[in-house]
């Protein structure tokens, strides 16, 4: 369960993440400050959800949509602090699509048969494709935490 408590070592983690992630890269500084940008506003988000979802999940009478949501919203913000650009945002978004698709067919019970093995070989190659080094470059550090939520 999340407490008030693992709620603030996160933000803790997460702050020292942006300061570790602020040195110079060889972009001009325009870019740096665009991503420097980019991982406050995910701090934000991500502080906002993740202190959120603590209220809700210590209310227990909060629906479970409203923690899911609160949850990928926080996802999102790790997301953006750890890469700084957007595509992150992206690819959490084909990750929770994939996650939907993945519960509707196990929920439906279509899961035995022949669309439950030909769902189960795109899902291993989504993963494959997102492990794979040239696009880990491309899309950064945010790609790599939501590819592990496939």
């Amino acid at each position: 369960m999340l407490t008030r408590e693992n709620a603030w070592a996160l933000l803790v983690a997460l702050m020292l993440l942006l300061i570790h992630g602020a040195g110079h890269d060889g972009r001009p500084a325009a870019l740096r400050l665009q991503r420097i940008l980019m991982q406050t506003v995910g701090l934000i988000v991500a502080a906002a959800a993740v202190l959120a979802l603590a209220v809700a999940t210590w209310r227990r009478r909060t629906r479970p949509a409203i923690r899911a949501a609160l949850a990928i919203l926080a996802a999102l913000g790790i997301s953006l602090a750890a890469s700084g650009m957007l595509l992150s945002a992206l690819w959490l978004a084909l990750d929770v699509v994939l996650i939907v698709i993945t519960w509707t067919l196990a929920r439906s019970g279509r899961m035995t048969g022949w669309i439950g093995a030909t769902w189960i070989m795109v899902l291993i190659l989504a993963l494959l494709i997102a492990k794979l080094p040239p696009l880990q470059t491309i899309t950064g550090a945010g790609a790599c935490g939501s590819a592990c939520l496939i």
